[in-house]
């Protein structure tokens, strides 16, 4: 529960209690967050199931679906096979469009061979939900717009700000539509000698012939450029929306500022105009996240909002949509020179979050922020439980159902050609051989010698070996990564880990 005054701020963590009614007391004396972490838990809800009269034959059903995906997803290996490597794109669109694909292979093969380039790069710049919900109908104009809009920028801007704030249709959160040609044809007489003067001529025109309307107070489409242009009337937002769209469409990158106050527009660098009086010149700052899971830079794996998110703690706490700039394996956020706090967090089969809070200070001269993600530091029994456990199918797996409900027992299922599997298990020796109940190791290999020998090398004489495909495992209990470690107490799951995991010693310490 967060509150905040002026300048002051307070939160407390609460657990709702069996009373009808709680009363919590918050200080609101800070004027920061202290970096820290902790848990919110979800309600346990347990149903109970009536069994079907009707149980499926699944293996018919994926058969079924396996014939269906083959006919509306073109891009399969025998396709992939005779492309070219310029147009290995193509595999990525033709999968994103799913049952579009047949009738957007056609078109593109009707293509010119330039056209046939815009379309790569205007379909690589969209995202898969838009291009799924895309059709051929007046595409060819589209291209050619686009096209027009390339040729207009000229050679000198860079070409990852062409492709996500020239080449795109996308630029909010707006209807997904063909709305370049008709913007373009509309506006091509704005674009002056200079970029300035075309943004000052545009923006006074917007000014007087579109109208603003209030904020919607609920979540909702917005209107892409040519529902602006036809009704003549929007939010700040939707205008900000309109005027990237009519940029874009005269060769000039454009996007809406990632606070929606502003409109930003490329000029040698990006400069930015709003509806809003001018208030006193903000400092650009940047930020660059490294992010590390056990010990290891996991930093281009890291994607905005699904993996981590940028929050300001003010009147109330706000996720900022600012731009991330990602090259070389490096996160780079520009923001302006105020206080921020990273979040990011670990989420349990149960929907139970373990939230980080990392205090960031963004620099002129970028400031560098490491962020140690991966496995919580504050754990308890069942918190490390990556879906719910359901009991063991033992005696398809060769061994006697009592043997999983008594007592304490490891489960390791391991992949012998994995180097996540190796690390995990060569860091795990030691708590293996110490560990006082039945240790299970089941491996993911052709032959059992093979699993013998990969154990032999790192170094485990304990534990009973089975060797069998990795389908067996994904069946019977349940495994989608490997290396997978259970931890079993009396037939209750007490955690449940998947993939390279390098603190098991401590966690057996820390729950046993």
């Amino acid at each position: 529960v967060y509150a905040s005054k002026d300048s002051l701020l307070g939160y407390k963590l609460w657990r709702p209690s069996s009373e009808q009614r709680d009363t919590i007391v918050i200080e609101i004396t800070k004027r920061e967050l202290p970096d820290t972490s902790f848990w919110i838990y979800t309600r346990r809800i347990d149903i109970k199931k009536r069994e079907p009269e009707y149980k499926p034959n699944r293996d018919s059903l994926k058969l079924l679906q396996g014939i269906h995906l083959s006919k509306i997803n073109i891009a399969d290996s025998s396709i992939a096979s005779v492309l070219s490597e310029r147009d290995e794109k193509l595999v990525k669109i033709f999968y994103n469009a799913k049952g579009g694909a047949k009738s957007l292979l056609a078109f593109y093969k009707g293509l010119s061979d330039t056209l046939k380039d815009v379309f790569i790069d205007y379909f690589n710049s969209l995202h898969p939900k838009d291009v799924v919900s895309l059709d051929t109908t007046d595409l060819v104009d589209e291209l050619i717009a686009v096209l027009k809009s390339e040729k207009l920028a000229g050679k000198s801007v860079p070409d990852s700000i062409l492709k996500n704030y020239l080449v795109s249709d996308r630029i909010l959160f707006e209807q997904i539509g063909k709305w370049r040609g008709s913007i373009q044809s509309k506006f091509i007489n704005f674009r002056k000698l200079t970029v300035d003067e075309t943004i000052d001529t545009l923006f006074s025109w917007v000014e007087k012939n579109v109208d603003k309307i209030e904020e919607k107070g609920y979540f909702g489409p917005m209107q892409n450029p040519d529902d602006v242009y036809k009704t003549k009337r929007g939010t700040d937002s939707e205008r900000y929306i309109f005027i990237a769209g009519i940029l874009r469409s005269i060769g000039i990158p454009a996007r809406v500022k990632w606070s929606y106050d502003a409109f930003e527009y490329w000029a040698a660098e990006w400069r930015e105009k709003s509806f809003k009086e001018k208030k006193e010149e903000v400092k650009k700052t940047w930020v660059d996240f490294r992010f590390e899971e056990n010990g290891k830079d996991i930093t281009e794996k890291q994607r905005y909002y699904y993996d981590y998110s940028i929050t300001r703690f003010g009147e109330y706490p706000k996720r900022l949509d600012p731009p991330v700039d990602t090259a070389n394996g490096r996160i780079i956020v520009s923001l302006d020179e105020k206080q921020a706090y990273s979040v990011t967090g670990w989420r349990n089969g149960f929907g139970d979050t373990y939230v980080r809070i990392q205090r960031v200070v963004p620099q002129v001269d970028t400031a560098k922020v490491s962020v140690k993600t991966g496995i919580p530091e504050k754990v308890k029994p069942g918190d490390l439980i990556v879906r719910k456990y359901k009991d063991i199918d033992a005696e398809a797996l060769g061994f006697q159902k009592h043997e999983f409900d008594k007592g304490e027992i490891l489960i390791v299922v391991f992949d012998i050609e994995s180097e996540a599997s190796k690390s995990t298990l060569q860091n795990a020796k030691e708590v293996i051989h110490a560990f006082s109940g039945a240790v299970y190791l089941f491996a993911d290999a052709e032959k059992t010698e093979q699993a013998k020998n990969f154990l032999e090398e790192i170094g485990i004489q304990k534990g009973r070996l089975s060797v069998f495909p990795r389908e067996i495992y994904k069946k019977q209990l349940n495994i989608r990564n490997t290396p997978s470690i259970l931890y079993l107490k009396d037939g209750t799951c007490v955690f449940w880990v998947e993939g390279l995991f390098l603190h098991l010693s401590r966690l057996l310490h820390d729950l046993r």
